[in-house]
């Protein structure tokens, strides 16, 4: 069964802060990988939640 992840406004927000700290401070492509990560991680727990 998947489930949704809901994402709150200050989720949404601190998300985007990291991602522009990311891209700051170490490129796009490490902010690249983080994004695919998380999101990867994310679908993961979709499919399989706790």
């Amino acid at each position: 069964m998947v489930k949704a992840v809901k994402w709150t406004k200050t989720a949404l927000r601190d998300f985007d802060q990291i991602i522009q700290y990311l891209c700051d401070n170490w490129g796009e492509k490490v902010a690249a990988a983080f994004v695919a990560k998380t999101f990867a991680l994310l679908d993961l727990l979709k499919r399989h939640p706790i």
